[in-house]
C-alpha cells in the first residue's frame, strides 16, 4: 500500500476519474485492462484504497500518466493522445481476449474495410 503520510496530495481518486475521462475509458475498462475487479478499482477511485507500487505501474500505464501526477507530485499529466492512438489501444484490448473464431472473423471484417478504402482512394 502506498504510505499517505509522505505529503502528497491524497486526491489520486479524481485523478484516476478525470485521466480516464479524457481518455474516453470508464472505470470498468481501465479494470478489465489492469486484470482487477471493478469493485477493487473502484475502492481506488473512491479513496478508500490505495494501489500497491506495482498496481500503480499498470494503472499509469493504462491511463499514459506518471505516479508523480497520480500522486499529486506534478500537475503536468502527458500529452493527449491521437484518436488514433485512442482506437488502436481499445482494438488491441478488444482483440486480445478474442478466442481464434473471433479473431478470424475480426481480420475479415477488417479486410473488407481496408479494401472499400482502398478503392475509394483509387478511384478519387
Amino acid at each position: 500500500m502506498l504510505n499517505d503520510n509522505l505529503g502528497m496530495d491524497t486526491g489520486i481518486g479524481s485523478r484516476l476519474r478525470t485521466r480516464a475521462e479524457e481518455l474516453q475509458l470508464t472505470d470498468a475498462e481501465v479494470a478489465r485492462r489492469l486484470g482487477l475487479s471493478q469493485s477493487r478499482y473502484a475502492h481506488y477511485v473512491s479513496g478508500t484504497r490505495s494501489p500497491d507500487y506495482q498496481t500503480l505501474a499498470r494503472i499509469c500505464s493504462i491511463l499514459m500518466t506518471s505516479p508523480d501526477y497520480l500522486l499529486g507530485f506534478s500537475k503536468k499529466v502527458v500529452e493527449r493522445p491521437s484518436e488514433q492512438k485512442l482506437l488502436w489501444d481499445r482494438a488491441a484490448a478488444a482483440l486480445s481476449e478474442m478466442d481464434l473464431r473471433s479473431l478470424r472473423l475480426a481480420a475479415e471484417i477488417l479486410d473488407v474495410i481496408a479494401r472499400q478504402q482502398r478503392d475509394e482512394r483509387g478511384s478519387t
